[in-house]
């Protein structure tokens, strides 16, 4: 009787954990901005030659890199999170290595998607930026993985010599989010029509995130500097949508591109209240909340696939 429960206890925990941490309004949304920043890479000829179940696959894809990272970033900070958020699943449950296990599961998972993936789209070369070699995707994603290894190793040991464990710090956050672009990169690395368009993309990734953390992440608001990282994200958010006008050819779409290009120019006037920690903008409490920003990322997305 004892191995059922134990089964049980431990299904409930990861059920926990999913409501918790992954919630799927939030998570397949942000998969979707992922998958379709890849498929913005490509020129639309090689898009129409995807029918819709691989860009479904796509799809799922950007979510089970998202979910293996969200999981790993959570057991990676674990030290932090039960001084800061004791109540959350991972910092409650009797011992974690059933999840360091679904990490490797996801990891497994992913590398075989990759790669099956890769079989699907083939190895014709569309652009001179990278060569094309198999196995390409689950490779660069081994990398990005033992880039990270790495990384919150170094981290790990860093906090223990110099006691820097209750906050997140701006290099820590902004490091973290470094995976982010480098999805949109592996995914696309067998769809990108030039080198250009998918720097701009992952670009856009990038300081999208990095926005959208700077103002959702309460404890990042008193760091010093974090006004000016989030003024220089929307500086470069602005800077990329003017960039990729050159990249569309409809009209509607380059005015489009000139709008987002101005609105996040005037986003640089959101500033913080260090005394609560909330963002301090001119704009609704729903802007303020920052999840606008990806919505102004599809709609850029959405002009590059016209």
């Amino acid at each position: 009787m004892g191995i059922p429960v134990k089964s049980g206890y431990w299904i409930s925990r990861f059920l926990d954990y999913r409501r918790s941490r992954l919630l799927w309004a939030q998570y397949l949304p942000l998969a979707f901005f992922i998958a379709l920043s890849s498929l913005a890479s490509a020129d639309s000829l090689t898009r129409s030659a995807l029918d819709w179940p691989l860009r479904l696959y796509l799809w799922i894809l950007a979510f089970l890199l998202i979910t293996q990272f969200r999981l790993w970033d959570d057991l990676a900070d674990l030290k932090v999170d039960r001084c800061n958020h004791p109540e959350r699943v991972l910092c409650r449950v009797k011992a974690t290595f059933p999840f360091w296990i679904a990490v490797m599961v996801l990891a497994v998972m992913n590398i075989s998607g990759l790669a099956e993936l890769e079989n699907l789209l083939g190895i014709q070369a569309t652009s001179d930026f990278l060569i094309r070699i198999p196995w390409q995707m689950a490779s660069m994603f081994s990398v990005l993985m033992l880039w990270y290894m790495a990384w919150y190793a170094w981290h790990a040991k860093f906090s223990e010599n110099y006691g820097f464990d209750s906050q997140p710090g701006l290099f820590r956050s902004l490091a973290n989010l470094i995976k982010y672009p480098a999805f949109v990169i592996i995914l696309a690395s067998h769809l990108f029509a030039s080198a250009g368009r998918l720097a701009v993309l992952a670009g856009l990734v990038f300081f999208v995130f990095s926005a959208y953390e700077l103002i959702h992440d309460h404890r990042l608001t008193t760091s010093a500097g974090a006004q000016w990282l989030l003024q220089g994200s929307f500086f470069a958010l602005s800077i990329l949508a003017v960039s990729a006008i050159r990249l569309v050819d409809a009209g509607w779409t380059e005015a489009i591109l000139l709008s987002l290009a101005m609105a996040a120019m005037i986003s640089c006037f959101v500033r913080f209240d260090s005394q609560n920690g909330s963002s301090k903008a001119i704009l609704s409490k729903t802007l303020k909340q920052g999840k606008w920003l990806f919505f102004w990322g599809l709609l850029f997305d959405i002009c590059l696939l016209f």
